[in-house]
């Protein structure tokens, strides 16, 4: 279950792992949720109609050291699931094989033109992409981000959306389908942006 709260979107949006299509990304995101990797981390860019981008930690040693360990990119083996509005993806590196790392989109609109750059989409929201839609749209210096992270994102971008912890669902009871009746899917995530205010 992906559930987000901000200052400016109360309501929860809700989303589910692609376990069969995209088994590595999948499990490298378990991986980092596991090392506590997303707590009190930024969208450091989000450009209304593309995507909202994350995957860079509030402690720049963190991100340094998950950058380095790259993985297999599922993309390649099989016809894959459409960058469509509302899916998660680790982003690719065009022309660059099995290089993804930490890098994740979120996206705003459908974007078919990442099917050709290696983002497989792992996840996707499957209630409240109105929430999602209210992240903080900006774009930050990515090279800063990554070396100096929260430090250099919340004085330069005060007001950014960011998430506070995620964490494995195991309980169907802990979140309900839209009709009232838990989603015939297992939920599996929970996040939430924090406030500008840490």
């Amino acid at each position: 279950m992906l559930n987000m709260r901000d200052d400016a979107a109360d309501s929860p949006a809700h989303g589910t792992f692609c376990d069969a299509q995209a088994p590595f990304a999948v499990a490298r995101f378990k991986h980092l949720m596991e090392a506590s990797y997303f707590n009190r981390m930024r969208f450091h860019s989000a450009q209304s109609g593309a995507v909202a981008h994350f995957g860079i930690a509030s402690d720049p040693k963190l991100t340094k050291f998950w950058r380095k360990k790259t993985f297999y990119d599922e993309s390649a083996d099989k016809e894959i699931r459409s960058n469509r509005r509302g899916t998660i993806s680790f982003a690719g590196l065009p022309g660059a094989k099995n290089k993804r790392s930490t890098s994740i989109v979120i996206n705003f609109a459908d974007n078919l033109k990442l099917d050709q750059q290696a983002y497989t989409p792992f996840a996707y929201i499957i209630w409240g992409m109105n929430t999602v839609d209210q992240i903080y749209k900006h774009t930050a210096d990515e090279a800063l981000a990554i070396s100096s992270g929260e430090e250099y994102l919340s004085q330069k971008f005060p007001r950014l959306s960011g998430i506070n912890t995620m964490k494995v669902i195991q309980s169907m009871h802990e979140v309900l389908h839209p009709t009232g009746k838990p989603h015939e899917r297992a939920p599996t995530i929970k996040y939430g942006p924090f406030s500008s205010e840490l």
